[in-house]
């Protein structure tokens, strides 16, 4: 026999759990993306939890799967916006040091 191959799905590598854990960090990165923008958009108080749903393209069960109430995308939205602003201010100083000057700063 020449060689014997057997079909391995795509994902196969992962364990049922960590397949699991990663599509539900990506349903709640959406989800959070989705509150950020309509947070900005229409304002907090105007915000339904049907808009987060719509933006991110998912069931209102699914945000409640997630979040208790819509207070708590908005507690993890501001925690989600200070670490992507961390990561840009991190990135900023790695290029002024990789550069050795200044980096402009953006308007």
């Amino acid at each position: 026999m020449v060689g014997t191959f057997t079909y391995q799905p795509v994902g196969a590598s992962l364990t049922p759990t960590e397949t699991k854990l990663e599509s539900r960090r990506e349903s709640k990165t959406r989800f959070l993306d989705a509150a950020l923008h309509v947070f900005r958009t229409k304002g907090y108080s105007a915000t339904r939890v049907e808009d987060i749903c719509e933006t991110a393209g998912v069931t209102k069960g699914s945000f409640f799967h997630h979040f208790d109430m819509k207070e708590a995308p908005a507690m993890e939205v501001a925690d989600y916006w200070t670490e992507a602003v961390q990561c840009i201010d991190h990135l900023h100083k790695y290029l002024e040091l990789l550069f050795g000057q200044p980096a402009k700063e953006a308007v």
